[in-house]
């Protein structure tokens, strides 16, 4: 059988990429000892005792934590958010404009939801006027 096909010389345009993917169990496949302490029994201290020493130790050691707790017991003590102004007028807004948003109450959340949850959220609602 006679052909008079010639191979093709020409590479396409062809091209792609790829990344690959590293799975994040490849390090505890390698060294198990590197996720030894994450356990979910280990997470929570089982006695009060234990619990009061990883508070404290967070508390020592964690400006956030230091930061929320310390917020969180001067909103516990009765003290608010305090807005001051040489300008009187500007002062009176201010407060006014504090007062009708509840920008205390909100803040107070704000710090108790970053103590029990590890973050917190806001949101904005605009009025019908803006």
């Amino acid at each position: 059988m006679d052909t008079n096909a010639q191979p093709d010389t020409e590479q396409p345009d062809n091209e792609s990429n790829g990344y690959a993917i590293v799975p994040m169990a490849a390090a505890a496949a390698l060294d198990a000892s590197a996720f030894s302490k994450v356990n979910a029994s280990d997470a929570v201290p089982a006695t009060w005792e234990e619990r009061a020493r990883k508070a404290w130790e967070y508390y020592v050691e964690e400006p956030l934590v230091k930061n929320c707790v310390n917020s969180w017991r001067t909103f516990a003590v009765g003290d608010e958010i305090k807005i001051t102004s040489d300008d009187e007028t500007l002062k009176d807004d201010a407060v006014s404009t504090a007062w009708r948003l509840n920008v205390s109450e909100f803040i107070k959340d704000m710090i108790l939801q970053l103590l029990v949850k590890g973050d917190a959220v806001g949101f904005k609602r605009y009025a019908t006027s803006g």
